[in-house]
């Protein structure tokens, strides 16, 4: 199994192929990646800082084998750590992907890439407390620091 950490920063994975930012640039395409090579790719805290995640994505796609996983982490929008660098340029919330990617797979453009499989919020310590579920993520609207990321795994269809 082929499998990538991109935008790994310090958390190098053994038998993984770790990419980060002195690699190459995640805003410029296209990846010096091969084509149809990746079963698993994991984004952690990388889609806040692109300057067109949903482009980012499609290009990744390209370097993703039929039924690929990418899975990402990334910050919520609601959530302090989203704005707390200068670099950051925004946060995601679970209609973020929902409306880029409706439940059939298929982007704004007609084009049959992704299958979202998972889609989950990720409560902070504080947020914890507050009864999971519909009262958090409700709640979660109107204050901050209820939920912390938003935890995706997409398939490459």
């Amino acid at each position: 199994m082929k499998k990538l950490n991109l935008g790994c920063g310090k958390d190098i994975k053994e038998g993984w192929d770790n990419f980060d930012l002195n690699d190459f640039d995640l805003n410029k395409f296209p990846y010096p990646l091969e084509k149809n090579y990746y079963d698993y790719v994991l984004l952690s805290s990388v889609i806040d800082y692109l300057e067109n995640p949903f482009k980012s994505l499609v290009e990744l796609g390209k370097h993703c084998k039929k039924g690929a996983i990418i899975e990402i982490y990334c910050a919520y929008w609601n959530c302090k750590g989203a704005y707390n660098t200068l670099w950051r340029s925004r946060g995601f919330s679970e209609d973020s992907f929902k409306y880029s990617l409706d439940v059939s797979g298929y982007n704004i453009t007609g084009e049959h890439l992704f299958e979202v499989i998972e889609l989950n919020s990720i409560p902070t310590k504080a947020g914890r407390f507050i009864y999971p579920g519909l009262l958090r993520k409700f709640i979660a609207k109107f204050l901050c620091g209820i939920i912390g990321q938003i935890h995706v795994k997409l398939k490459v269809v």
